[in-house]
C-alpha cells in the first residue's frame, strides 16, 4: 500500500501535497452533512474555515439533476447549515456560500487527522477529491485514516509543494512551514485556541520548546516579509 511507502520516507522530506481520490458514495461516512452522489461537479472557490468544529466556504456546483436542491446536498438533522446563493455563472451552474457547524461533541472526521491539513475538496465524475498539505511523515495520516475505516481510495498525486514567488510561505524553513501548517489546520491560532501549544507539541512529537522557537522564528519572517512588502 501506499502507506508502507510513506512510512519509510524520510521525515526530513519538504512540504508536500497530496492528492487522493474517494467514491461519492463513500464520501458521506467522511462528511455527513454533504451528500455526494447528488452532484455532478463542484469546486471550491475560497476557503475561508475548514476545520473540526465548523467550515465557510465559497464552491461553484452542478447538480446531477436540474431537480436537485442545494438543502438536499448540503443537509443533516444534528448539524447547522446555512447556504447562501451568490448568483449563477451560466445554465445549471451556481454559486453558493455554506457555512457548517457541527453539534457538540461532533465534528468533521477529516480534520481528527493529525498533523497535516485539509487544502481543499473538489467532485467530479462521480468522485471526490481531496488534497492535504503536510510533510510525507504527516501525510501518512489521512491514508492510515481512511484503511483504518475500510474506505476505499486512490492516490492521484503527491507533489513537491512550490509556493510562488510573491508568497511570504516560501521565506520559511520545511519545518516552520510544517509546523505552521499543523498549527493552523489544528486550531492553534482560533479564537478561542482549540489546541494548546504542548498538546499541539505532543501531535508533532516535538519538544515544547522546539515547537516554540518554530513558530516564532515563522510568525516573525511572515510578519516581516508582510510589513517590508518582499
Amino acid at each position: 500500500m501506499f502507506v508502507s511507502y510513506l512510512q519509510h520516507a524520510l521525515d526530513r522530506s519538504p512540504m508536500r501535497r497530496l492528492a487522493i481520490e474517494i467514491p461519492c458514495s463513500d464520501f458521506s461516512r467522511l462528511n455527513p452533512t454533504v451528500q455526494a452522489q447528488k452532484v455532478r461537479s463542484m469546486e471550491i472557490l475560497h476557503l475561508f474555515k475548514l476545520n473540526r468544529q465548523e467550515s465557510d466556504i465559497v464552491l461553484r456546483i452542478e447538480f446531477s439533476d436540474p431537480t436537485v436542491r442545494i438543502e438536499e446536498v448540503f443537509s443533516s438533522p444534528d448539524w447547522l447549515v446555512e447556504e447562501r446563493p451568490l448568483g449563477h455563472e451560466k445554465e445549471g451552474v451556481h454559486l453558493y456560500r455554506i457555512k457548517i457547524k457541527a453539534p457538540r461533541g461532533g465534528g468533521f472526521d477529516l480534520a481528527l487527522l493529525p498533523e497535516c491539513y485539509c487544502d481543499s475538496y473538489e467532485i467530479r465524475d462521480e468522485m471526490v477529491k481531496m488534497t492535504f498539505l503536510g510533510s510525507v511523515r504527516q501525510l501518512n495520516a489521512p491514508l492510515r485514516y481512511l484503511e483504518g475505516k475500510g474506505i476505499p481510495y486512490t492516490v492521484a498525486s503527491v507533489n513537491e509543494v512550490q509556493f510562488s514567488s510573491r508568497s511570504p510561505m516560501r521565506h520559511l524553513t520545511d519545518k516552520q512551514q510544517n509546523a505552521l501548517i499543523a498549527a493552523y489546520a489544528l486550531g492553534y491560532y482560533d479564537v478561542p485556541k482549540k489546541i494548546s501549544l504542548a498538546q499541539l507539541a505532543e501531535r508533532l512529537d516535538l519538544a515544547r520548546s522546539t515547537l516554540d522557537v518554530h513558530l516564532r522564528k515563522a510568525e516573525q519572517r511572515l510578519l516581516d516579509s508582510i510589513v517590508n512588502e518582499r
